[in-house]
């Protein structure tokens, strides 16, 4: 069915002049009477999810053909919102397309929806007419219930929900006022009608602690508690394993290994060895946990495990893709104790190329437990930590030489390294926030992410030189306009980036070597990861270009993602041939590959939301404290400043500049003073003064602390086309107005 689809895609896509009848589709793709209902089965199916748009004629082409886009809509408060088109063939760097509010046509924020391009609202910006909804984005929607004289309504927490969900009272659950509920959708809104609903849940009084996360797992609809069936499979599987399995593995139990993972870790993924070969070769071992032995295709735990496809790490808990009994038991490779595994030996030479590698079935046995501290104060000659492990601490040594080899070499074929630091949340035993504290990557972690990717690159190669379907995590080059963007703001700061080299990973790592130890340094790298593309999961090699990699995999995770378990069973499978992977994976690898991108993102959405609530209640009690900042965006509207010790953001609304008239360049991500020629430039270091915490709507504002607008020392516009104050990039702008762009972020590992 898949093949079928592509094939009348491919056809309508290189049939221009007018959209096709159903006849002239069989006709051309040469379809007799007998598969027909096939074909009518596959067009309804692309109809339904956007792929063709049927006319009222009957006759079936694709959107780009019939100046119509599928994309996302992003709600605004106010009413309207903009559709963010989903990238297509022929549809190539698309703005965001504003629909004005009387254009919705009953959709809501999320929803993917078909629009009609109506022409421009500006001269950069597009505007459209919503013309259908082909899947709604919310069946459920978390809200303060209210009540009116006739019926109750429940106001969207998230604010890009416009539509209040009307109640009636039979259907309220005997909810009051000012309460917290989760609302389910029973009629849809339309132009006139605003949505309806019947409260399911009651999750307590607005304002309670400990309600955030509960109200973050319900609006993002992750999964908080497992099936019965799935708790009563895991809680069913044997503990010991059979004698005939453990002999028809390597036994490795007595080599010297250990996991090196975070101190509040359970769910140990991956273990680490090293020899040293006769020839005078290292040979690294990564042990990975052997999930799929415990979970076989097709049972409860694994369309449990697949709906889910990773782990969710909030701030307060883990939302784990397994069962606890599986992910911090059985499949966790826990210090002293016998575990399945899957490893991957690669024998390496001393320059860190690999002269050959086995991936095997085995038996490990954990010596040592480390944290990332352990570890660093290992390899820092700390004494008491050597003498915890003393056993183990030359053969650490001897791994971080190796994995300083081995990024060297990655590095020099032109890998990037964005080493930012990151905020974590700190609670008392009441669960209160006590302090937002930041953690960076020391040579631990270097050590252990050196070993992951050389394994996941290893396996990567491996099934690929074998021909077979796989789970590929590719990373894409970058948008030639993001680029262009990205190259005129660095030239403003005396950096050079041809064109050519910006769509390169050598280019981009050259400015990222020019630019350390510098000021910018961390600005400039930020920038340039927001203009990379995210890296996602495909069924087709694409290369990793963050990584500068030709092939690559996720395979080192199993426990907490599922496309390493997906690749895990396909190493196993190819030891069949390729023939036999092919059979079971060639027609679903695409379809399971964007369903773990989805889930991948949508659990990013949820983790980024948890630290920023956490960061805001953090703050909730600090206005009037004046904090140390940077500057991260430049609109219109204002600035938005990120707080340098807890990396919480927050912003100075245009209205709080009220000195002067300041003009919007946006070619050169500032804001200028018109007469006193004061500039807030994207990088810039400000003092601020906290004014305003909304946790709810998770924002927070500031004002320049007293005696920051007489620091700033008075900047006069560069000559050239930088400083064009009439260009199409500035806008002159007054305290009170508004910008409707947002910002976007990415990951690219």
């Amino acid at each position: 069915m898949e093949r079928l689809k592509e094939k009348i895609i491919t056809m309508l896509r290189e049939a221009p002049e007018r959209p096709l009848k159903m006849k002239d589709i069989a006709r051309g793709l040469g379809i007799d009477d007998d598969t027909r209902p096939d074909l009518k089965a596959a067009v309804k199916e692309l109809v339904e999810v956007g792929e063709l748009v049927q006319t009222r004629g009957r006759r079936f082409g694709v959107p780009e053909h019939m100046n119509l886009v599928v994309g996302t809509l992003i709600g605004h408060p106010d009413g309207y919102g903009f559709v963010r088109p989903l990238p297509r063939p022929g549809q190539v760097n698309l703005p965001d397309i504003f629909v004005g509010g009387t254009d919705m046509a009953g959709s809501m924020h999320g929803d993917k929806v078909v629009v009609r391009v109506a022409g421009r609202l500006t001269t950069q910006r597009l505007r459209g007419k919503i013309i259908r909804v082909l899947e709604r984005a919310h069946q459920k929607i978390v809200g303060v219930y209210e009540k009116g004289r006739n019926f109750g309504f429940v106001v969207p927490m998230d604010h890009r929900i416009s539509q209040h969900i009307y109640v009636k009272f039979d259907d309220s659950l005997d909810a009051q006022p000012q309460h917290i509920v989760v609302a389910e959708i029973t009629e849809y809104p339309s132009y006139h009608r605003n949505p309806e609903g019947k409260i399911i849940e009651v999750l307590g009084l607005r304002g309670e602690r400990g309600l955030d996360t509960e109200m973050l797992i319900r609006k993002h609809g992750l999964p908080s508690e497992f099936p019965p069936t799935v708790i009563s499979a895991a809680e069913e599987l044997p503990r010991e394993v059979p004698d005939a399995e453990i002999r028809a593995r390597t036994d490795l139990r007595n080599l010297p290994m250990v996991t090196i993972d975070p101190p509040d870790a359970k769910d140990f993924d991956d273990a680490v060895s090293l020899e040293m070969t006769n020839r005078g070769n290292y040979l690294l071992g990564v042990h990975i946990a052997d999930v799929s032995y415990y979970v076989e295709a097709g049972e409860a735990i694994d369309d449990e495990a697949y709906s889910r496809a990773t782990s969710i790490y909030l701030e307060d808990r883990v939302l784990p893709m397994l069962p606890e009994r599986l992910s911090n038991d059985l499949c966790s490779l826990r210090e002293k104790e016998d575990r399945l595994a899957m490893s991957v030996t690669m024998e390496i030479d001393p320059k860190g190329k690999i002269i050959d590698y086995k991936i095997f079935d085995s038996v490990i046995r954990v010596g040592h437990r480390m944290t990332y501290d352990d570890a660093f104060a290992l390899l820092q000659k700390d004494p008491e930590t050597t003498g915890k492990f003393e056993d183990f601490a030359e053969t650490l040594r001897a791994m971080n030489k190796l994995a300083q080899t081995l990024r060297a070499r990655r590095m020099a074929r032109g890998s990037l390294d964005f080493n930012f630091p990151e905020a974590r949340a700190i609670f008392d035993h009441e669960g209160e926030v006590v302090d937002i504290v930041l953690r960076k990557h020391n040579a631990a972690h270097e050590l252990i992410e050196d070993f992951m990717l050389t394994a996941n690159e290893t396996v990567a190669r491996h099934v690929a030189t074998c021909e077979a379907p796989m789970m590929y995590r590719i990373h894409e080059q970058p948008d030639l306009e993001k680029m262009s963007a990205f190259r005129e703001f660095i030239a403003s700061l005396g950096y050079r980036l041809s064109e050519k080299d910006s769509l390169t990973p050598h280019g981009l790592q050259k400015i990222s070597q020019q630019v350390r130890g510098t000021a910018e340094e961390s600005l400039i790298n930020y920038l340039m990861l927001r203009s990379l593309k995210e890296a996602r999961y495909s069924a087709e090699n694409a290369g990793h270009f963050g990584l500068a990699s030709e092939c690559y995999t996720h395979f080192t995770s199993p426990i907490r993602r599922y496309p390493d378990l997906i690749v895990h069973r396909i190493v196993r499978a190819l030891r069949k041939g390729a023939a036999v992977v092919k059979e079971e994976y060639a027609e679903q690898l695409a379809y399971m590959a964007e369903h773990c991108s989805l889930r991948e993102r949508e659990a990013m959405e949820a983790e980024r939301e948890s630290l920023q609530t956490k960061q805001l209640m953090f703050m909730s009690d600090k206005l009037g404290d004046v904090f140390k900042g940077r500057i991260t965006g430049v609109h219109s509207y204002g600035l938005f400043v990120e707080i340098v010790d807890y990396l919480v953001e927050g912003l100075i609304h245009i209205s709080a500049l009220d000195d002067d008239y300041y003009a919007y360049i946006e070619e050169r991500h500032c804001l200028l003073g018109e007469n006193t020629g004061k500039s807030f430039r994207l990088g810039d270091e400000i003092s601020v003064q906290v004014v305003r915490v909304d946790i709810e709507k998770r924002r927070m504002d500031f004002v320049l602390a007293n005696g920051e607008t007489e620091k700033l020392e008075k900047q006069e516009p560069k000559k050239g086309k930088h400083a064009r104050s009439t260009a199409a990039g500035t806008q002159k702008t007054r305290p009170g107005r508004r910008s409707k762009r947002g910002r976007r972020g990415g990951s690219t590992r």
